[in-house]
């Protein structure tokens, strides 16, 4: 009966501890507007907790001059966020090359395999083989 008890409260404790889901951008903007308040580095830090981020964060780009328990809420937001992927900021564009240069890329490769092929193959054939005689191992 107790258990049972305990379970309801829990869940109906749930709704009230769910956590804001915000961007990276946003999170900077919340953090810098609270500053600008004047909150404290305890409110900073309370309102933290009660966020989850959608994408991976590093807070190197923040100011240097927060608090101590803002800088730690901060870092435990970095590492729950790890696995994430990171902002559409900061994945390149596509790599793609315009079709003339893929061209002109695929023309040097294969001229550089065909002269490697070419000059191995000349290296190889014109080896001589040498006879090792016995006098050449034993200095008589």
């Amino acid at each position: 009966m107790r258990s049972l008890g305990l379970c309801l409260l829990i869940c109906a404790a749930k709704p009230g501890l769910a956590a804001t889901r915000l961007a990276v951008e946003q999170l900077r903007e919340l953090v810098v507007s609270a500053r600008t308040a004047g909150a404290s580095d305890q409110d900073i830090a309370d309102k933290l907790a009660g966020i989850e981020l959608k994408e991976r964060f590093s807070p190197s780009g923040f100011p240097e001059d927060l608090g101590p328990r803002t800088k730690d809420a901060l870092r435990i937001l970095a590492a729950e966020s790890a696995f994430l992927s990171p902002p559409a900021a900061a994945v390149p564009g596509d790599p793609r090359l315009a079709p003339d240069k893929q061209q002109a890329l695929l023309a040097k490769a294969h001229e550089y395999t065909l002269n490697y092929i070419h000059k191995s193959l000349l290296q190889n054939s014109r080896r001589p083989e040498r006879r090792v005689g016995c006098s050449e191992y034993f200095a008589v």
